[in-house]
């Protein structure tokens, strides 16, 4: 069971849905110090779907607030972001 107050995977579908109607949203992740929700919009037809980073509970048409080609290109910018901030990249400190 999801901790009170957080939303889980199915819960945020529900949420992107709800307040983006004309888009197919399907969450992947978020990030837990904003409402930025990563997702892949299955209404693209892609091999290789783009990661959408949607900032939820904002008017539509204002949601997008980046992407990426694709998921591995999500995930080494991730992968990036958690060393900077787990202090194990000299990067974050120049």
């Amino acid at each position: 069971m999801a901790r009170r107050g957080r939303r889980t995977p199915r819960g945020w579908s529900s949420v992107l849905s709800e307040q983006y109607p004309g888009r197919r949203l399907v969450p992947f992740a978020k990030n837990s110090l904003t409402d930025d929700v990563f997702c892949w919009d299955i209404g693209e037809r892609h091999d290789d779907p783009t990661v959408h980073m949607i900032h939820a509970f904002t008017d539509a048409g204002w949601e997008e607030r980046g992407h990426w080609q694709d998921f591995d290109e999500w995930l080494s910018d991730a992968l990036s972001v958690h060393r900077r901030w787990d202090g194990r990249d000299d990067a974050f400190d120049a």
